[in-house]
C-alpha cells in the first residue's frame, strides 16, 4: 500500500482493505481491479486529495485490466451468471485493438462506467491460447461452465 496508512483512510481501510485481502485471487483479480478503481472514484467525496493520488497510483498496476488478461474473468465465480453471458457474447462480436496493452489507460470519467464486460473482446481469446486452456466450454451457457470444467479437468487427470 505504499506510504497510504489505514487511518487516513477513514479507520477501517476506506476503498482499500478489501483488495487488500482479495488479492490472491487471481480468477477475481480483474474484477477486483474494478472495483478498488471506482471505489477510490466514490471515496473522493470523503477525501478528495487522497482519492486522486490513490486513484492516479494505482491505476498504473492495471495489469489484469486488459483485454487478454481480463480471460481470468470468465473463471471467477462471484461475476453473475448474466454477466459471463455478456462476457461470451462481447468475445464473439468485439474486435478490440490491433496491438492490445498490456494495461488499460482509464481516467476518472471512465473508471466509473468501465464493466468487466467491457474489457472483453475477441482479443481475450490469445488469454486461452497462450495458456493452452481448451475454450470450448465457451460455446455452452455459463451456469453449466462449473460442473463442464470439473468434468472435463477430471478426465484429463485420469488419463494415462
Amino acid at each position: 500500500m505504499g506510504g497510504i496508512r489505514f487511518h487516513k483512510l477513514g479507520g477501517d481501510g476506506g476503498p482499500c482493505i478489501q483488495a487488500w485481502f482479495t488479492a490472491p485471487n487471481a480468477a477475481g483479480a480483474p474484477r477486483n481491479d474494478l472495483d478498488l478503481i471506482q471505489r477510490l472514484v466514490t471515496y473522493e467525496h470523503e477525501n478528495s486529495t487522497l482519492s486522486k493520488i490513490a486513484f492516479k497510483k494505482f491505476a498504473g498496476q492495471l495489469w489484469y485490466l486488459s483485454e487478454e488478461l481480463v480471460g481470468l474473468s470468465f473463471f471467477d465465480n462471484d461475476i453473475p451468471i448474466a454477466t459471463k453471458r455478456d462476457m461470451v457474447k462481447s468475445l464473439v462480436e468485439h474486435d478490440g485493438l490491433e496491438e492490445p496493452p498490456k494495461r488499460i489507460q482509464l481516467d476518472i470519467q471512465q473508471a466509473t462506467r468501465m464493466t468487466i464486460t467491457n474489457l472483453v473482446t475477441k482479443n481475450t481469446m490469445n488469454f486461452f491460447r497462450c495458456l493452452r486452456i481448451e475454450s470450448d466450454f465457451l460455446d455452452a451457457d455459463p451456469e453449466s461452465w462449473r460442473e463442464r470444467m470439473t468434468t472435463g479437468m477430471a478426465k484429463k487427470s485420469l488419463q494415462p
